[in-house]
């Protein structure tokens, strides 16, 4: 019964980490880790542009249709712009 309730939680946590919703969220603390620091939050909604960390409105712009990257230069690389 225990291992069945791991492998369901499990199960649950990994669809939720390929979910276009609510991947971004689950993904931001393995970014955090191992850039060392917040991320780039990069946004393909109405035009490809990058938030950093600094600017006012960085967490709204955590959503389904979020790339996270370590560095501005990697942003710019996939094509996004600064906002």
């Amino acid at each position: 019964m225990v291992l069945f309730v791991v492998a369901a939680c499990l199960a649950v946590y990994i669809f939720g980490l390929m979910n276009p919703l609510t991947g971004p969220w689950l993904q931001y603390p393995y970014y955090k880790l191992a850039c060392d620091k917040d991320p780039i939050v990069a946004d393909s909604f109405m035009n490809r542009r990058y938030f950093t960390p600094d600017m006012k409105n960085y967490e709204s712009k955590i959503r389904g249709a979020s790339a996270l990257y370590c560095t501005e230069e990697d942003a710019l690389r996939a094509g996004y712009h600064k906002a």
